[in-house]
């Protein structure tokens, strides 16, 4: 539906940070560590639509592949790849974009692989 001709209202917002771990090596010593690698936002409306914005950067898959977004085990959409990073932002009815709420999980996936992967919370 096109926001442009369509007033709707805004009735809830979450927000995940994306994390990936990563080890860091300090004069010899090796830690785990989270590095925030990007962030997924859902903002739901009156009309039963959603605005999904993902970002996220530093992910070292091939040029052009195509990550998955989910929540809560469920696909939101498909993100492509440049120079390690993506970007999206779309209008989008489904189930699991309707059924994230507060401590919801995501997750971007490549192949199956979780590559960085947070919680959701109110916005």
């Amino acid at each position: 539906m096109n926001q442009t001709n369509t007033w709707r209202r805004k009735i809830e917002e979450y927000e995940a940070d994306l994390y990936r771990g990563q080890t860091v090596k300090f004069l010899g010593f090796s830690f785990q560590s989270r590095a925030k690698s990007g962030e997924i936002e859902v903002k739901k409306y009156d009309n039963g639509e959603a605005r999904v914005e993902i970002k996220f950067f530093g992910v070292e898959i091939p040029d052009g592949s195509s990550i998955s977004a989910l929540a809560d085990g469920k696909l939101i959409c498909e993100v492509e790849v440049r120079q390690g990073m993506g970007r999206l932002q779309m209008d989008i009815q489904g189930e699991a974009v309707s059924t994230i709420r507060n401590r919801s999980t995501a997750e971007i996936r490549y192949m199956g692989q979780v590559l960085m992967a947070g919680t959701f919370r109110p916005d």
